[in-house]
């Protein structure tokens, strides 16, 4: 029974942390969109936009 509960927390993490790392990706690509063009701002669109990728991607190194 215990371990039904470790496997129950573990998946349940999984899930937060995989929402979590969309939410972010979702935050910075629409930032980085923004900012290339409402501001003009090419550099700093591109960087937001290699950084939602990333955030994307690093969970699932970090994971395994």
């Amino acid at each position: 029974l215990q371990i039904d509960n470790f496997i129950g927390g573990i998946y349940y993490m999984l899930i937060v942390i995989i929402l979590l790392s969309l939410y972010i990706f979702l935050r910075l690509l629409i930032y980085g969109i923004y900012e290339i063009k409402e501001n003009k701002n090419k550099i700093a669109g591109i960087s937001f936009i290699i950084l939602s990728f990333v955030c994307l991607i690093a969970p699932a190194i970090v994971g395994n």
